[in-house]
């Protein structure tokens, strides 16, 4: 049987092969047929938010780790890796940042926490803003 899928549920299922280790497309469905999760497809839905601002596949541009107990997103930007945690028992919604360079004059990586609480709409938009105030430069003097 033949399925027509947008590229955004392709990127999904992409994610879903390659954190589960699945030969083929078709195992990703199967899983997330018998398995589905709203706080996956919350999660999924809330990220591509971001996303939907970018050109090309969302796998390119998160890659998503899944085990039992917490859904993990990786997003990047130019200088910066972003960290996203759910809980699938609806817990906990969290992000944390760092830096893609090392920092020498800090002695470390640096980084550090963004917003995080329950698993729902204001902790995402909570998150949001802080990854958008993270990435916001100041003006430069004309």
């Amino acid at each position: 049987m033949t399925m027509r899928v947008t590229e955004e549920t392709k990127g999904l299922l992409e994610a879903i092969k390659e954190s589960y280790g699945f030969d083929s497309l078709d195992e990703a469905i199967q899983y997330a047929v018998e398995y589905g999760s709203p706080i996956r497809n919350k999660l999924y839905e809330w990220i591509g938010e971001i996303l939907s601002c970018t050109n090309g596949n969302p796998s390119d541009y998160v890659k998503y780790v899944e085990n039992k107990e917490s859904i993990y997103a990786y997003l990047y930007t130019s200088s910066k890796r972003y960290y996203i945690v759910a809980t699938k028992n609806k817990s906990y919604l969290g992000c944390q940042w760092s830096p893609l360079s090392s920092l020498p004059d800090k002695g470390g990586r640096g980084g550090g926490d963004l917003a995080d609480g329950a698993f729902c709409p204001k902790t995402w938009e909570r998150i949001k803003r802080d990854i958008i105030g993270k990435e916001l430069k100041p003006t430069p003097t004309l």
